[in-house]
């Protein structure tokens, strides 16, 4: 959660501004406007609300993406780990190259932003993406470098109104379960889904998991066919059974997998498993290898 309050990241901002110098805003044409440095304290704000655990992965970056968790040992295959790397560089980027892309210097990245990124565009083209692997295969860590760059993009093109929000699988199936006990679906926290620019969903499980009750598929069907029909770009953050179901595993068990599929449809109904077949959806499979 964040460290300060709305109001201090504000002032923190405020103070460290040259053009502002700690008052907010400045004059134009003799007008008063409010500082950019208050729309950076408003993105910090909302970036360190994001409810992610641990909370160390908001600090790292793409350098911090190797293929292997330190202090665990758990590795990808090579060949899933340099897939990743440019699968998600060609969906943030207009280039997976990334010596052309990638620097440790932030302004010269800055810059780099301002002439390759592309992340805004799928706000248009609505482009979708799904990462699956099994635990610490660094699933979460890549769908947190694109919330970055949405963030990093959104000041270089000056448009800090792009809104994001990161939820995990148990949250939403909560708020669309009846418990006969009073609750009902959370309307108001599903339809703010429904808006959100980037939405990422994490841990997504392909049994229901922690719900004794079925959750209002009619619901589900509703947030993702409106964020497909919206364009606006969903991030799946899930274990690799799901993976099968929408890519297969190369097998020839074809009842096992329209089981699987079956499985996935009766937790997160048919539009979720629409928008991963979607063909505006990137996929991303983080197989585990040997240490």
């Amino acid at each position: 959660m964040p460290a300060l309050t709305y109001e201090q990241y504000c002032e923190h901002y405020a103070r460290q501004c040259d053009n502002c110098k700690g008052k907010r805003r400045y004059k134009i044409d003799g007008n008063w406007t409010a500082c950019p440095c208050q729309q950076k304290a408003a993105l910090k704000f909302r970036f360190e609300s994001i409810p992610i655990q641990p909370e160390e992965l908001k600090r790292l970056t793409w350098k911090d993406f190797t293929g292997r968790v330190p202090k665990k040992g758990s590795v990808i295959s090579g060949n899933a780990y340099q897939s990743a790397r440019k699968t998600l560089l060609g969906y943030c980027f207009n280039s997976n190259d990334e010596k052309a892309i990638l620097s440790n210097d932030f302004d010269v990245m800055q810059e780099r932003r301002r002439l390759y990124s592309c992340v805004l565009d799928h706000l248009q083209d609505g482009q979708n993406l799904a990462i699956f692997g099994g635990s610490e295969t660094g699933k979460s860590l890549l769908a947190m470098i694109v919330i970055k760059e949405v963030i990093y993009a959104s000041l270089v093109f000056g448009r800090p109104n792009v809104s994001f929000r990161w939820t995990r699988g148990s949250e939403l199936l909560h708020a669309v379960t009846w418990d006969g006990e009073g609750k009902t679906v959370d309307e108001a926290f599903m339809w703010d889904l429904v808006a959100t620019d980037y939405l990422v969903i994490d841990d997504v499980y392909l049994e229901r998991k922690g719900h004794s009750r079925a959750p209002d598929v009619v619901e589900l069907d509703r947030l993702f066919s409106e964020r497909m029909i919206r364009s606006r770009p969903t991030i799946i953050v899930g274990e690799p059974e799901i993976a099968t179901c929408v890519l297969g595993n190369g097998g020839n068990d074809i009842m096992a997998k329209k089981n699987l599929r079956k499985t996935l449809i009766h937790s997160w109904g048919i539009s979720f498993f629409k928008l991963l077949s979607d063909k505006k959806t990137t996929l991303l499979h983080l197989e585990k290898g040997k240490g």
